[in-house]
């Protein structure tokens, strides 16, 4: 018998937080030669939100007449009838709605309520100052401008708070950010999205993500951390390094529901950046990881909040999530430095695996590849392959690696295993 397969609301599959409102559905057939008719039932519990009966269509799309309200857990199935008027089996599938601009009762939330004291040593800056120096005294000398002062790339903020959650039987936070942001609930990071919450014109809307946390928010007390950073709100971008394309500072608005009720969407501590381990969120620089849980994080204070007026949509799209990975060779130049070469070109972040043997050892500087080195690369840099080697456990750097030309890979460093990979984010 004839069954609809791959069904899809709103071109997604199984969408969480998508905007209310009328529904795009789509299928395609299998089994049968041909579609004949249709039938189907919308659903959110026990009630049926639209029915469409029987129609007698080859077409394998419709928008549902009736819209569905915000914040609706629905259902919707589908059978098809074949070339012959025999109906085959259901099929089902699940969408979410998320919070309508009413519904939103948060607040933007900024922890930047002083100017940090940056240095400019950290290797982002050290790389991007002088570059971006270079191109305002040519600038200036050219006469085509006033050269502008460098701004240095900030690093991420911590917001953290302790808040207690009644007793529910569905629990939701909604999110997004002027930047990028990741949160924990209770140590456990929230979701597997990547480089949230994507990339929209932010001055004037931004996209909200949903995600189901039932399994997280414990009934008393929790506690949730977000790391914020700067992401395409606020860093590089295009070839002449724009920076603030969308504004000046950084902030999240969150919304946490408990059977569809909002008990909490505000923070009043954060994590200044300029005390100790920090991660450096930009477009191109999405790893990382949650440092100093369970107390070891201090120095919190106040930050700034103001209402929100931007409008806000659904999770209408595919989030974006790491896709594959990539083992790398590791290579020495003829001028003594290490390179992990992945033989392409690609978006993504490493991971690496170091064996920790003394304490004074037990650091490692890893930086993007340039010109410079790919013309090192190609000399002799034959040896031995590398054994398989004792790791500790994994740690993040966030960086990045273009094609580096060589043959075969020498033997590797004692403090280096041979397992390390590339992975790439995608849409």
């Amino acid at each position: 018998m004839m069954q609809a397969t791959n069904l899809k609301t709103n071109h997604l599959t199984q969408p969480l937080g998508i905007d209310a409102g009328t529904l795009f559905l789509s299928w395609q057939c299998a089994e049968g030669v041909r579609q004949t008719a249709y039938e189907i039932e919308v659903t959110a519990g026990a009630e049926t939100l639209w029915a469409s009966g029987k129609i007698l269509s080859s077409m394998m799309h419709i928008e549902t007449p009736t819209p569905v309200p915000p914040k609706t857990q629905g259902r919707w199935r589908i059978r098809l009838w074949n070339e012959n008027d025999q109906p085959g089996a259901w099929s089902t599938a699940s969408f979410e709605t998320g919070l309508a601009q009413a519904d939103w009762q948060g607040v933007w939330v900024c922890p930047e309520t002083e100017e940090p004291d940056i240095g400019c040593a950290d290797a982002i800056n050290a790389f991007a100052k002088p570059n971006w120096e270079q191109k305002q005294a040519a600038l200036e000398a050219s006469g085509k401008g006033q050269a502008q002062p460098y701004q240095p790339h900030r690093p991420a903020s911590y917001l953290r708070k302790t808040f207690t959650a009644p007793a529910g039987q569905c629990k939701r936070l909604y999110i997004t950010a002027k930047g990028l942001y990741a949160a924990w609930l209770n140590g456990k990071r929230v979701g597997d999205m990547v480089l949230a919450p994507g990339s929209f014109t932010a001055d004037k809307h931004l996209g909200a993500q949903t995600y189901d946390v039932t399994a997280l928010v414990r009934d008393g007390e929790n506690e949730l951390l977000i790391a914020l950073g700067d992401g395409w709100y606020r860093s590089t971008s295009g070839v002449d390094g724009d920076r603030d394309l969308f504004g000046k500072e950084v902030a999240v608005l969150f919304q946490l529901e408990v059977d569809g009720k909002a008990v909490w969407f505000r923070m009043t501590t954060w994590r200044p950046p300029s005390a100790a381990r920090f991660a450096k969120m930009i477009c191109s620089r999405a790893r990382y990881t949650m440092p100093g849980w369970k107390g070891e994080l201090s120095g919190w204070h106040g930050v700034k909040t103001e209402p929100n007026s931007l409008p806000i949509t659904g999770m209408n799209t595919v989030p974006i999530g790491e896709q594959e990975a990539f083992v790398g060779r590791l290579l020495r130049t003829p001028g003594g430095e290490t390179v992990l070469d992945f033989g392409r070109n690609m978006a993504g972040y490493v991971e690496m695996k170091l064996s920790r043997r003394r304490r004074a050892e037990n650091q490692a500087a890893v930086r993007r590849s340039t010109g410079r080195e790919r013309q090192l690369c190609g000399g002799d840099v034959s040896g031995p392959e590398p054994p398989q080697r004792r790791a500790a456990r994994r740690s993040c750097w966030n960086s990045s690696a273009k094609r580096a030309r060589t043959t075969t890979s020498p033997a590797l460093p004692l403090w280096a295993s041979g397992t390390q990979r590339w992975k790439r984010t995608s849409t």
